[in-house]
């Protein structure tokens, strides 16, 4: 079945500006290396006759079918990427041109949650973390900083590290979340990419919840990083 879905020609030409592909070749280019699970993620495939059909899959479901333009390219998005089982999944995008099968592309790409580990489990006010995240990448790929926001009886902002590589990245150790003499009571940490404080006027952020008790402690978490689709992954073209 094809799919024929009507877009701005602005927003082709910005796709296009943003992935611009090789000279010759077939191939499939993307705005990203990594994305968050339930993120858009656009393409551009080239190297195809123009005016002729081709068929785009994702993990060899097919999505759709559209007509490559006059410069043998097929631009378009996937509007929000399915959730994935564990952390991190590699994902392939193929093109292949319906009438020649054999004139076939793909691109492996990577889908990450988001997520923070901190360990131990258990501790006293005073103890340090390590701090496992992953899925804070920029939006425009520079380089950035993970911060700990601590709310409830006492409030601080602490540095967690830089996040490295395309899917946003950290592990840290021996960082002081909890302080001695914390009063006992409910905190929530909030991790995000902004240095002031914003609540949950952040692009992307992560929570977790943590009961001091006395001496012992446990704790639990929570994310409201991503708005919730339904259904599965789809092909919306650009033009």
């Amino acid at each position: 079945m094809k799919i024929r879905l009507a877009a701005t020609a602005a927003a082709a030409v910005s796709l296009t500006a943003v992935l611009a592909p090789p000279a010759m070749g077939a191939g499939i280019i993307s705005d990203r290396p990594c994305y968050r699970e339930q993120a858009r993620a656009s393409f551009l495939g080239f190297g195809f006759p123009p005016g002729q059909d081709v068929a785009i899959s994702l993990d060899g479901q097919q999505l759709g079918t559209q007509a490559a333009n006059p410069l043998g390219q097929v631009a378009g998005a996937i509007p929000a990427l399915t959730p994935i089982p564990g952390s991190e999944r590699a994902r392939t995008l193929t093109m292949s041109q319906v009438a020649n099968p054999a004139l076939t592309t793909a691109l492996v790409f990577k889908e990450t949650t988001i997520d923070v580990v901190t360990t131990p489990r258990r501790f006293r006010p005073g103890t340090r973390f390590t701090i496992r995240a992953r899925g804070f990448y920029s939006e425009n790929n520079t380089p950035t900083t993970l911060w700990a926001h601590v709310r409830g009886p006492r409030k601080r902002t602490v540095r967690v590290g830089a996040l490295t590589g395309p899917c946003g990245k950290v592990r840290a150790t021996r960082k002081t979340i909890f302080r001695r003499g914390d009063r006992a009571g409910f905190y929530i940490v909030q991790f995000d990419t902004v240095r002031p404080y914003r609540g949950r006027n952040v692009p992307v952020g992560f929570r977790r919840a943590y009961t001091i008790r006395r001496i012992i402690t446990f704790s639990r978490a929570s994310s409201f990083s991503s708005p919730v689709f339904g259904g599965r992954s789809g092909w919306e073209p650009d033009a």
